[in-house]
Order: C-alpha cells, then sequence, then structure tokens
C-alpha cells in the first residue's frame, strides 16, 4: 500500500503546483507557492543525493567484500544500498550483519574478519559523514534526535518503507511550519543546532545593517 501511495503521488506531483497556483490565487498564494517549492526542492535533493550516495556504498562494498573472499558480496552489497536509505540505523546495521557474516565464515581466521568489518566501517564513514555531508550540506537542517524520533515514529506507522520516508515527510513538515507564523517556533524546534546559529546570526547581521 505505501509503495502504491508513492507511485501515485509521483505521477500527481507534476500538476500539484498549478492545482495550488489555481486552488489558492488571490490567497496567500504567494507564501504557499513558496512552501510547495521548499518542499519539492528539498525532498528532491534528499533523494537524489541519497539514491547515489547508498548506490555508491552498495557498488564499493560489493567489490571489496568480494576482494576478500566474502560469500555473497553482490547480496550484501544490494543490502547495503537499500539500508543506507535509513539514515543512521541502516549503515550499523549493515555493518553488524556484514561483521557476523564474516565470523561464521573466516573463524578462526582473524585477518579476513577485520577486513571485513573495516571495510564497512570505512565505507560509510568515508560517504556517510565526509562524502554525503559535502554534497547534501545542512539543506534539511534536522536535529539529529529528530530524525531518531521520525525514524521510531513512521516505522512503527509503515515499517521498513517508513523508516526509508521518514526523513523525506519529517523535512515536508518543518518546511510548512516555517512558512506558518504560529507554527514557526517548532521548526526552530526541529532544527539542527547549526542551522539554528545560522538563522540567528542572518538576524543579528539584519538589525545591524537596518540600525
Amino acid at each position: 500500500m505505501v509503495v502504491l501511495f508513492v507511485v501515485f503521488l509521483l505521477l500527481e506531483i507534476g500538476h500539484f503546483r498549478k492545482r495550488i497556483e489555481t486552488a489558492f490565487v488571490g490567497i496567500m498564494s504567494t507564501r504557499i507557492q513558496r512552501i510547495v517549492a521548499g518542499v519539492v526542492t528539498q525532498v528532491a535533493r534528499y533523494l537524489s543525493v541519497k539514491f547515489f550516495t547508498s548506490l555508491a556504498t552498495g557498488v564499493i562494498v560489493g567489490l571489496l567484500l568480494g576482494w576478500i573472499g566474502l560469500d555473497f558480496p553482490i547480496i550484501w552489497g544490494v543490502i547495503s544500498f537499500i539500508l543506507n536509505f535509513i539514515p543512521n540505523i541502516g549503515s550499523i546495521v549493515a555493518g553488524g550483519g556484514v561483521f557476523l557474516f564474516a565470523i561464521v565464515q573466516f573463524y578462526p581466521a582473524p585477518g579476513p574478519i577485520a577486513a571485513a568489518g573495516a571495510t564497512m566501517l570505512g565505507v560509510n564513514m568515508l560517504i556517510g559523514n565526509v562524502l554525503e555531508p559535502r554534497i547534501q550540506g545542512q539543506n534539511l537542517g534536522l536535529s539529529p534526535f529528530i530524525i531518531l524520533v521520525s525514524l521510531s515514529g513512521w516505522g512503527w506507522l509503515w515499517g521498513f518503507a517508513g523508516l526509508v520516508l521518514a526523513v523525506p515527510m519529517t523535512v515536508i513538515v518543518k518546511i510548512i511550519c516555517e512558512n506558518v507564523p504560529v507554527l514557526e517556533p517548532v521548526a526552530i524546534m526541529m532544527s539542527s543546532y547549526h542551522e539554528v546559529k545560522q538563522k540567528r546570526e542572518e538576524k543579528k547581521d539584519g538589525e545591524v545593517s537596518s540600525q
């Protein structure tokens, strides 16, 4: 059902902006268009960056595990690709699975076990903590705690599909709250410390320039 919802949502999204413009013409149309544009831009950026970094993770993991000699390297690459869509938790689960499988296969030889563990740790650290943040930047601006809470909530509601969709759905909620004055404090509480600090500095600069 979740897959069907997503498919039909993607089919409808191309005409969604025109519907918004027609439905709310003359009634806060500029603000609503800005909300829709922000949602589409940030979610599309997140999904595209996440897809390519997850694909790179899966390919590199599969090649390195195959070189080490671990059985089923292609399967482990596919698992790493899929689980990398789940922030924070997915890479830990994939790495733990590979490490346990390496112990079962290579015990008592410590070399291949350490190599498999180092491969998962190194690839996820390099792509997840270095490459992806440089490409993605601070565009999402979500608090790590909020990400974990959203993973728990959407995962409980929709299972694995909810874990994959948790961050995009939370980004949508945050963007909407940012553009509704009454809900702006909620958006600030959902933001990362870096984004809050940046906004405070921008506000101070604006006050100084106005004076």
